[in-house]
């Protein structure tokens, strides 16, 4: 474009100097067909450069890059978060507000790409700065049911989980076994990955189909066994007796036909197992609730259970599987300081543009549980949502 009006501004400077330098002996038909010609190169010329001008694409104005607390960097949160706690919600939390500009640290621990899984006094102060920008009162750093519903409105969140399926193909892994040392008949939890919903297979110590048809749960990541007494399976032919005392390697086959790599278990002689947690029933409640968990390990007397930071002690088990406990009262979050009814909660909602509905989802917290006795603790927690009861 720029040599094409180069080739103008010569052309018009030519007319000019022609205009200027022409004679009397010129006759002024010659001077006219002259300027004729120079017109018409000209309005060529013009006719170019209108069509480079209107094909150019105009550059854009970039606007300047900014961050705000509607960043889409969605993150599950199943608990209340504050100071003191560890978990991948901590870590997924800072990284929203580094990418919401309320930043943790400007350098090392906690600045952006170095977010941990730790909330201390930087994440904190950070969160009372998201809170405080967003209306969400009071700005104190604690993480509970508003701020979370808050969260949900600004990220689209909607405070649920995405369900990830895994492919049917994809080959089982096994990561862990807990737990790895006991006597037959010890109830076991086998943890990895790729497992089928149904349909597993267990060899065992180097014999095919031990058990088949076995579930998966938490999404194809743990299978429930007790370890057999003999070494009979389909289609093997059976060991009589117990087993001895030694190791011994499990593995999965899942219902594609690909096997895991083997993990090993060692058989002992009859021993007091450990406290293992198989589900807690209901998987959720309020406080008052009635709760009974299931497993095995229990003694007759002197289990400990813990849901989070709530521990009731000494409870009975009369079959040694089950534990039967009462949800205690838990303190209220700083998220329901100042409010003593419902009119006033809805009115705070409506003025932080949540919805009850949203608000409702995120008045739950996420409790491990875990059973202390004689013999030890279970390693591997269960699980239980508790419900948050609103103070009015």
């Amino acid at each position: 474009m720029t040599g094409k009006f180069l080739r103008l501004v010569i052309v018009v400077s030519l007319l000019l100097f022609l205009a200027a330098s022409v004679t009397n002996a010129q006759s002024v038909k010659s001077l006219r067909d002259q300027i004729q010609v120079l017109l018409e190169q000209i309005s060529g010329l013009q006719t170019e450069l209108q069509s480079v001008q209107n094909s150019s694409p105009i550059p854009a104005v970039k606007k300047p890059a900014f961050v705000n607390s509607t960043v889409s960097a969605k993150c599950l949160f199943s608990r209340n978060l504050f100071w003191g706690i560890r978990g991948e919600d901590v870590l997924c939390l800072q990284r929203y507000l580094n990418k919401a500009g309320f930043l943790i640290a400007t350098a090392g621990p906690g600045s952006p790409g170095n977010e941990t899984l730790y909330f201390g006094g930087l994440t904190k102060k950070a969160l009372a700065r998201w809170q405080s920008g967003n209306g969400v009162s009071p700005a104190r750093g604690y993480f509970g049911p508003i701020s979370k519903a808050k969260y949900a409105v600004l990220t689209g969140a909607g405070g649920s989980a995405v369900s990830i399926n895994k492919p049917q193909f994809q080959k089982p892994v096994i990561e862990k076994i807990t737990p790895a040392v006991g006597p037959v008949g010890t109830n076991i939890i086998i943890q990895g990955t790729g497992f089928s919903e149904t349909g597993n297979t267990i060899n065992f110590a180097g014999r095919k189909n031990i058990l088949t048809n076995v579930p998966a749960a938490n999404n194809g990541t743990k299978i429930f066994i007790t370890v057999p007494n003999n070494l009979c399976g389909r289609g093997n032919d059976c060991v009589s007796g117990a087993l001895n005392p030694g190791r011994y390697d499990f593995s999965v086959l899942n219902d594609n036909g690909t096997a895991s790599n083997p993990i090993s278990f060692r058989v002992t002689g009859q021993v007091n197992p450990v406290p293992i947690i198989f589900s807690v029933v209901p998987p959720q409640g309020s406080s008052g609730d009635i709760i009974t968990v299931h497993g095995s390990g229990f003694t007759p007397t002197g289990n400990d259970v813990s849901f989070g930071f709530d521990l009731i002690k000494n409870i009975s088990s009369a079959d040694g599987k089950t534990l039967v406990v009462t949800l205690p009262k838990i303190e209220q979050p700083d998220d329901f300081e100042g409010i003593t009814s419902m009119p006033q909660l809805l009115e705070v909602l409506q003025k932080e543009g949540i919805s009850f509905e949203q608000f409702q989802k995120n008045i739950r917290e996420s409790d491990e549980v875990y059973v202390k006795n004689i013999n030890g603790v279970n390693p591997t927690p269960g699980f239980f949502t508790r419900i948050l009861l609103l103070p009015f």
